[in-house]
């Protein structure tokens, strides 16, 4: 009996090392084949930045497609606050919260746009009949002082907004965004991103644009996060954008 306890216990903990050590592959696989919002880079400014995962330029100038997001503003004591509500709100909608396009009755289910918090705070939230949407990442935020909107792109099959079943939450917008020439500053690890952290990444980056001499249209960021909160954290990845002018 106690060999055999001792052997369950050595097999359970080779188990629970080899799901350690897989994890991380796991996350940054199921979010490398998630759809993404289309853009070229222009100008790579700044030294290269390496990682396990991958190799790119911290700082970028990017051309971006148009796109279509469901979108909510939030609010809260603090950026973490609001974007847990705001992603709460968003996800209901994904998940069937909706009537779907040239229906009065059905709904669709939409597939949530990011794994961002899907097994932490929807493990016990009922969408509804709806239609699934597929999955894509990032989970997007705009920052204008202590409001935050929070977005999730949705998938390319839906050409236009009438295409995607209509939101049941009045609080809920559906947009089209144009096209846009933005500059991204990029980091993987560290916690999830603060307001003091938002801050910082928003300085860097307009010190370096200054520097490359390129205005900026707007200093409001947009923050987009590609990970879930509990992917291990060197692999998350955050991009701090700002539009920036022709």
């Amino acid at each position: 009996m106690v060999m055999s306890a001792a052997i369950a216990a050595t097999v359970g903990g080779i188990a629970v090392g080899v799901v350690g050590i897989a994890w991380p592959f796991v996350s940054w696989r199921a979010v490398a084949t998630l759809e993404k919002p289309k853009y070229v880079v222009l100008k790579a400014l700044g030294q290269e930045k390496r990682s396990f995962y991958d190799r790119e330029p911290a700082i970028t100038v990017r051309q971006y497609a148009p796109y279509l997001v469901a979108e909510v503003t939030a609010e809260g004591k603090d950026m973490r606050e609001a974007i847990s509500d705001g992603f709460r709100q968003v996800a209901n909608y994904i998940f069937g919260n909706n009537t779907a396009s040239g229906s009065e009755e059905t709904s669709e289910k939409i597939a949530m746009t990011s794994p961002v918090s899907a097994e932490e705070d929807f493990r016990s939230m009922k969408g509804g009949s709806g239609e699934k949407i597929a999955m894509t990442s990032p989970v997007t935020t705009d920052m204008d002082g202590t409001k935050y909107v929070v977005s999730f792109l949705m998938p390319t099959k839906y050409r236009t907004k009438e295409d995607l079943p209509k939101p049941k939450n009045p609080n809920l917008r559906l947009r089209e965004v144009p096209a846009s020439k933005m500059a991204a500053i990029s980091w993987r690890g560290g916690a999830r991103p603060t307001e003091r952290i938002v801050e910082s990444k928003k300085q860097e980056l307009l010190s370096a644009l200054k520097e490359a001499g390129i205005e900026v249209e707007d200093a409001s960021p947009k923050l987009a996060q590609y990970y879930p909160p509990f992917a291990p954290r060197f692999i998350r990845l955050q991009d701090l954008l700002l539009p920036i002018k022709d």
